[in-house]
């Protein structure tokens, strides 16, 4: 299994979004212009696009105020500058769109905003969520040239969102205790991406399409994900460095590569994902694991082009239980060589290619095989 980073990540544009140091100049009376600040207080309608603005500020700032775009657009002139920055406390905006700026919609200072059907598009990054506890739910953000949704902070939830033809369609960076649920990634070059965060979870959520993985992490730990799918995208799940993270009732299937890898982590746990037509004539397959101590159960592979469960040189001390691997193209579950001290058990591999079980350590090294039910296997060490 080849684990390898195919992004850079944005530091310096999120860094600079999250960081910034706020002023709250006074409010601005109607009518809403370029420039134009929204609040603090009160509620606030749009009877016209605003725009193409050029700058020096945000497109409009909104300060713990609500805004109803009523089907228009912000756009801005340059990427230099914001489209909606919102501040305060519980702003809310709804019902329209931002083009063509930095970032389209971009929730800073004490947070609990939310953000209602809104379209951000040909934006560098859609929505920047820099705060906390904010709720977006039912948003488009479709060509924006780095990041769809791009979340940091704490205790925020996406429900029902989408993202399209972006870098990446939703980007957690060092976020935590936050939900993602029923967010959907299509065409993006990965679709859902995690780096450095803690304590989220991820259900229900479909990448499907994405050029490189569906959804991929690096770095995290104690993270959930649950009844996610992934199909017809580079990889399904992919992840690297990952810590006491669980994934459980995930789907991955039509992916190029593997349906779920896992390298240079540790502790995590995979139960009851179903992993099937993954992989492609020179690899891939169903499960992928390069990292110790990993516990595996109830998991299925089928047909799948590779393996079904491959476990490479750094794979050590994991326990494989009530797996099932059937007719997968490659052998059912293999131990390649250099791990050891695994513990395949109750486990079922029949009609696959090559081997139902193979071990290429000699005499099964330290693996344990036991009361599993197979075909064929290529050593005697093996039952």
């Amino acid at each position: 299994m080849h684990c390898n980073k195919r992004w850079q990540y944005g530091v310096g544009v999120l860094a600079f979004v999250w960081s910034l140091g706020l002023s709250l100049p006074q409010a601005q009376a109607s009518p809403i212009s370029c420039g134009a600040i929204l609040g603090p207080g009160g509620n606030f309608v749009l009877d016209s696009d605003v725009g193409p603005c050029g700058g020096p500020g945000p497109a409009l700032t909104l300060i713990s105020a609500t805004l109803d775009l009523a089907g228009h657009t912000v756009s801005c002139s340059t990427t230099s500058i914001y489209g909606i920055e919102v501040e305060g406390k519980k702003s809310r905006v709804r019902n329209g769109a931002v083009s063509g700026c930095g970032n389209g919609v971009v929730l800073l200072d004490q947070g609990s905003h939310e953000v209602r059907e809104m379209t951000a598009a040909g934006n560098t990054a859609g929505f920047n969520v820099g705060s906390s506890r904010n709720k977006l739910t039912n948003n488009e953000a479709n060509g924006n040239e780095y990041v769809g949704f791009a979340v940091g902070g704490e205790h925020n939830q996406l429900t029902g969102n989408t993202a399209s033809g972006n870098e990446f369609g939703f980007l957690f960076q060092g976020a935590t205790n936050s939900l993602l649920s029923s967010n959907t990634a299509t065409d993006n070059s990965n679709g859902f991406e995690m780096f450095g965060s803690s304590a989220n979870l991820l259900t229900s959520n479909t990448a499907s399409d994405n050029k490189f993985s569906g959804f991929e992490g690096d770095l995290n730990t104690n993270n959930r994900w649950a009844s996610n799918t992934a199909s017809g995208n580079g990889e399904g799940f992919s992840f690297v460095g990952h810590m006491n993270d669980a994934w459980v009732g995930n789907i991955a299937s039509g992916n190029g590569g593997f349906g779920f890898s896992f390298g240079d982590g540790m502790i995590n746990s995979l139960d009851d994902n179903r992993a099937s037509g993954n992989g492609f004539s020179g690899g891939g397959g169903g499960f992928g694991i390069e990292e110790p101590n990993d516990t595996v159960v109830e998991n299925k592979a089928t047909d799948n082009i590779g393996a079904g469960f491959d476990l490479f040189d750094g794979a050590s001390g994991n326990l494989l239980r009530v797996n099932q691997s059937l007719s997968n193209s490659g052998p059912g579950i293999r131990l390649n060589t250099g791990t050891t001290g695994n513990s395949i058990r109750n486990s079922k591999a029949l009609d696959n290619g090559s081997f139902d079980l193979e071990d290429d350590n000699l005499g099964c090294d330290a693996n344990a095989w036991g009361s599993n039910t197979f075909g064929v296997a290529n050593q005697g060490c093996i039952n």
